[in-house]
């Protein structure tokens, strides 16, 4: 539960939680990028970075560009991520 004061409203604070939020995304997402570049196969990275961009995409209220260059971005993670997995299914 979010503690509110008086004077600050609940959209005041959901905009600091939301930024506070994107700030974050945006520093591990950095930190991704620079683990790939050292190691271009690392598959966690790969995965984590998905998942940061689709968060990212989610945060991005009213902003739908930004919406959907990260949902891209999330797409292009995936599908570099799937390249590197081996197919399990062919196993079965």
């Amino acid at each position: 539960m979010l503690n509110v004061d008086k004077t600050q409203s609940l959209s005041e604070t959901c905009l600091k939680l939301r930024n506070d939020c994107l700030r974050k995304i945006n520093e591990g997402i950095d930190y991704k990028q620079t683990a790939l570049r050292i190691k271009p196969n690392y598959t966690d990275a790969m995965f984590e970075m998905m998942f940061l961009f689709e968060f990212r995409s989610r945060l991005a209220c009213g902003e739908k560009k930004s919406q959907e260059n990260d949902h891209e971005q999330s797409l292009i993670s995936r599908r570099r991520l799937e390249q590197r997995l081996p197919d399990t299914r062919r196993n079965k």
